[in-house]
């Protein structure tokens, strides 16, 4: 097989955004600290930083999962073609209402629902440990105003 310029770049764009994608995802995840457990404050504070990173790391994956899928299918198939690839999205079309396309894309499908319901689950868990800090900062409020 000799690749062609379109198949060259194709990849390294892939290796590109996976490098940069997988550096993203753990720099979000440093920015995420360990629960504190001085003061019931702090640890609702790093339970929401927690969970908000945990949301950032998820949508990342969410928004680049299409676009690291249709890189990864142009390069495969541009490898079947020999390396060459005239006309990418009717090769990529034509790739897809094939038996193996078809089978890949909805187990892909079932990849995109999990990350989506993940971040719908993390979403929720956010929202609620803010109501609760913010039950908590109300009380705080209220025992001031009493004492």
């Amino acid at each position: 097989m000799t690749p062609n310029r379109t198949t060259i770049a194709v990849a390294v764009v892939l290796l590109v955004a996976t490098a940069w994608i997988t550096w993203k995802r753990r720099a979000m995840r440093q920015m995420s600290s360990v629960l504190k457990t001085e003061t019931r404050t702090a640890f609702l504070e790093s339970s929401v930083a927690n969970a908000a990173g945990n949301l950032r790391r998820v949508t990342l994956s969410l928004v680049a999962f299409p676009i690291m899928l249709m890189i990864a299918v142009a390069l495969k198939v541009s490898i079947r073609n020999g390396g060459h690839i005239e006309h990418p999205l009717i090769a990529i079309s034509q790739w897809a209402v094939s038996t193996r396309g078809i089978v890949s894309m909805g187990l892909m499908a079932l990849f995109f629902a999990a990350i989506l319901r993940s971040r719908l689950k993390i979403k929720r868990e956010l929202g609620r440990l803010k109501d609760v800090q913010e039950d908590y900062a109300a009380e705080a409020i209220r025992e001031s105003v009493h004492s």
